[in-house]
């Protein structure tokens, strides 16, 4: 059986075939006359329609059969959840008493059943009671979404793969984002480096939750122009987390194109580079530092022309001069004048004969 349009509303039929069989319960003097006219009303439904009272199948029509696998004549020998899988039982069970008890509302579920041939078959089921005889009874009305729930669940394990790719990325931030820079998905190192969780951050604003106004224009353009931008230690302080101060990072903005060629989301790679930059930062510091230092230290190299006799220096003018006044200025060697033993004894002899 295919699946019914979006539109199809089973609530609303579920609404007018229990109005029909209570009009239909009136005019009819015997069960075989109400399950032929409940036959024709039913068949005029879209939908699989089945009448259940203590338990057992009463009366269904023709999708149902188509549905369940199951001619008439057997359904009407069988209990309900002959045909419900067994995870589902024990909830079709506890609605089945709700029925006996007169409860009136209608329910809806996604329930699965098990069909004649083996093959398990998801339904969108609504119920509500009527009465029968004069007695409660089940009204269902189902559609088949096995297609739908085989293409969600497909759906979904694509989403978890792309879901574990994004995780096993390392040290890298990834989020995708859609036109209007709301979160629709982002990796586990994003949400914890952002101080979030992957719920909390999925459907929020991506400039509300980090607004940033110089950041918020280059989204804008790579969204208009779709091409993508990639950026080097870019800095970026939190205004909700000034504990963390400035922080630089290595990003690249990547646009996703529909086939029409129009922008319709965004994929975001970021690496925190705030270690390296600091380390490179304090490497530049030292360096200068280093600089600076050598630009204060004054060396002596090359041939000095020195007086034989006198042993004065000729500087670079031309001019000689004391061989300590020249050390003094190309160096930073400060002197302290005394007098050796033998000089002492030289020119102070006439001093120590007289001691």
């Amino acid at each position: 059986m295919n699946e019914k349009p979006v539109s199809f509303d089973l609530s609303s039929w579920i609404c007018i075939l229990e109005e029909a069989l209570q009009c239909h319960t009136t005019h009819c003097a015997t069960m075989r006359e109400f399950t032929e006219a409940f036959k024709n009303l039913a068949d005029m439904t879209p939908a699989a329609v089945l009448l259940y009272q203590d338990d057992r199948w009463i009366a269904a029509n023709r999708v149902a059969e188509l549905v369940t696998g199951y001619f008439l004549d057997e359904l009407l020998s069988m209990n309900i959840l002959d045909i419900v899988h067994p995870d589902f039982k024990a909830a079709i069970r506890a609605r089945s008493q709700k029925r006996r008890r007169g409860d009136k509302a209608i329910e809806r579920c996604e329930l699965k059943i098990i069909a004649k041939d083996g093959t398990e078959k998801w339904l969108d089921q609504a119920e509500t009671f009527t009465l029968v005889a004069g007695r409660p009874a089940g009204l269902l009305a189902l559609t088949d979404i096995t297609a739908r729930k085989k293409s969600d669940e497909a759906l979904q394990n694509e989403r978890n793969l792309l879901q574990s790719i994004m995780n096993s990325a390392g040290n890298a931030h990834l989020a995708y984002l859609d036109r209007d820079f709301n979160l629709v998905r982002v990796n586990e190192t994003y949400a914890n480096g952002s101080g979030y969780s992957p719920e909390a951050l999925v459907g929020k604003n991506h400039f509300d939750l980090f607004p940033n106004t110089e950041n918020e224009m280059i989204f804008t353009r790579v969204r208009d122009t779709g091409e993508s931008i990639a950026v080097r230690d870019k800095p970026f302080e939190y205004r909700y987390r000034p504990e963390r101060g400035m922080t630089y990072w290595d990003w690249t903005l990547s646009p996703v194109k529909n086939a029409g060629g129009l922008v319709v989301g965004l994929v975001l790679s970021l690496y925190e580079t705030t270690e390296r930059k600091k380390n490179e930062d304090r490497v530049h510091e030292l360096i200068a530092e280093l600089r600076n230092a050598l630009a204060h230290v004054r060396t002596l190299r090359g041939f000095l022309p020195i007086c034989a006799s006198c042993k004065k220096i000729r500087n670079d003018e031309g001019y000689w001069e004391r061989i300590e006044t020249y050390i003094e200025e190309h160096s930073e060697a400060e002197f302290s004048h005394s007098m050796c033993p033998e000089c002492m004894e030289k020119y102070y002899e006439n001093h120590s004969h007289k001691k």
